[in-house]
């Protein structure tokens, strides 16, 4: 399934390692996947682009854990991995150097090699550099003593100006492109771009949430050497479900395509306020509850309210207003009296 040529190297964008019943399971999934792929391919040594955890300054044991477990699986079918500090394997997106994270035990492997400082490498007689995230509008800043017109790659972990970050948006704020680079093959946004023959944005190898886009892989690499003297890469996707979005009216329910309800749909009623106290006892409601991942609702329109006035009127009032003229005394035996 996983079979091909190119083989050197791996480059894996955000892992995005978290909690949750379903996050626990796509992700196991994600690691058997890029198991069998690893163990067909044998590339020489691996890049993990950064963000291998999720929740910056919070440290979970389970999820830590399970991050590791990877790593070490991972490093049986490879000569060296290249672990990449990302913004969220840290306290937060401001912090420099970022030496405060949860690999530093990693430091003493001969097997994976903790980036949270530059590192420069050779294979197969070229060179190559390896860097962590850098707090946005700094890349060019802290790299200027290095030249980096000699690197066949630099490997990192940013947001560079003009990459898409989403359907309608792209980055005006990013790290201006250096123009000496051959090539920079970073992770942190999460879609696939490759990006004015400079950027490789190898994206996430699937989707964190299902707004991303279907279009997820892994990218394997034919380095430059005497036989090969141009760099080619390989996108190589994953077979993992894709997460799906739903957005449905609640009188619509009834009509839902019950073959979309999986563990990897999220569904979005979209109701009205008085909608929203029948949700609890709509059964087609609670069938797909049953069924997702998530299913949550939408109000729209405002609930409307009845205005009413009040006017409080004496009863004697009343009484006395109503009176024929001829039984007009009797108000004044009774309130008068």
């Amino acid at each position: 399934m996983y079979e091909g040529d190119f083989n050197d190297f791996m480059a894996i964008g955000d892992l995005h390692f978290k909690g949750g019943p379903d996050n626990v399971r796509r992700s196991n999934l994600l690691c058997e996947e890029i198991i069998k792929l690893v163990k067909t391919r044998r590339p020489d040594f691996i890049v993990l682009l950064g963000d291998t955890l999720h929740t910056f300054n919070k440290m979970y044991a389970t999820i830590h854990g399970r991050a590791c477990s990877f790593i070490n699986e991972l490093s049986t079918y490879t000569d060296k991995i290249y672990l990449l500090i990302g913004n969220h394997d840290i306290p937060n997106n401001k912090c420099y150097p970022p030496k405060d994270h949860g690999f530093e035990a990693y430091k003493i492997s001969d097997k994976v090699v903790v980036v949270d400082e530059p590192v420069e490498f050779s294979y197969k007689g070229q060179d190559y550099l390896a860097v962590p995230y850098f707090p946005t509008g700094r890349f060019n800043e802290i790299l200027e003593e290095y030249e980096l017109s000699k690197y066949q790659i630099v490997f990192a972990h940013q947001e560079f100006k003009g990459i898409r970050l989403s359907k309608n948006r792209v980055s005006t704020t990013g790290d201006y492109i250096p123009e000496s680079c051959n090539l920079v093959v970073t992770g942190h946004i999460h879609d696939y771009e490759f990006l004015k023959d400079k950027i490789l944005n190898v994206g996430t190898p699937m989707q964190v949430n299902a707004d991303e886009t279907t279009d997820k892989a892994v990218v394997l690499f034919k380095a430059v050497s005497d036989d090969n003297p141009t760099l080619e890469w390989e996108r190589v996707g994953l077979d993992i479900p894709v997460k799906h979005n739903i957005k449905i009216e609640y009188r619509k329910l009834s009509t839902i395509d019950p073959k979309l309800l999986t563990r990897d749909t999220k569904v979005v009623v979209i109701c009205k306020p008085h909608h929203i106290p029948r949700l609890k006892n709509n059964k087609y409601y609670l069938n797909i509850k049953e069924k997702v991942y998530s299913v949550s609702h939408k109000t729209v329109g405002k609930e409307k309210k009845i205005k009413t006035t009040e006017k409080i009127v004496r009863f004697g009032d009343y009484f006395k207003s109503n009176l024929p003229k001829d039984l007009e005394y009797l108000y004044g035996e009774l309130f008068e009296g």
